[in-house]
């Protein structure tokens, strides 16, 4: 799962949940209200024990209302949250949303800010080194390393690199 399979999800959601509102996967200078637009704020990924990666992603969903009445934006807001809370669902895989979506209006705009949070396992680099020269090389895919023997663990890369240094 990557960030255009969750940006999607969230477009698709929005489509069901909102028909023949226009959906944008970013802000669009020229639209028709009502409308929706669906920006990337943030995104942080934190590895934990090399394969395991927890990543978040604070997604924006601008609505743009046709009336600009508050009304509007409330009954917009209400029907997101009903639509996301407690999961969001991505491919085949249902994630669930455990922090706070929180809101605010700017000019006649709603922004609802959905926080998207998982844990997954990632690939990672084998890093082997070259009996003859002591060279370390990466592979950046399983099938890139044919000789095994000499892959060696990115915990004894790193004090290979920086703790066994010359000055």
């Amino acid at each position: 799962m990557n960030t255009i399979d969750i940006w999607i999800a969230i477009g698709e959601l929005l489509k069901a949940a909102f028909p023949g509102v226009n959906v944008y996967k970013e802000r669009v200078k020229k639209l028709e209200a009502p409308a929706f637009s669906v920006e990337l704020v943030e995104r942080s990924t934190e590895v934990f024990g090399g394969l395991t990666r927890k990543r978040r992603y604070l997604f924006d969903i601008v609505y743009y209302s046709k009336t600009g009445a508050l009304s509007e934006n409330f009954a917009v807001e209400d029907r997101l949250t009903r639509s996301i809370l407690p999961s969001l669902k991505v491919g085949p895989r249902w994630v669930a949303i455990l922090e706070p979506v929180r809101s605010h209006y700017v000019d006649e705009d709603l922004h609802f800010f959905v926080p998207v949070s998982f844990t997954d396992g990632g690939t990672s680099f084998a890093y082997f080194k070259d009996p003859k020269t002591g060279e370390i090389t990466a592979a950046e895919s399983d099938t890139e390393v044919t000789d095994k023997r000499n892959i060696i663990r990115a915990v004894d890369l790193m004090r290979e690199l920086y703790l066994n240094f010359e000055e």
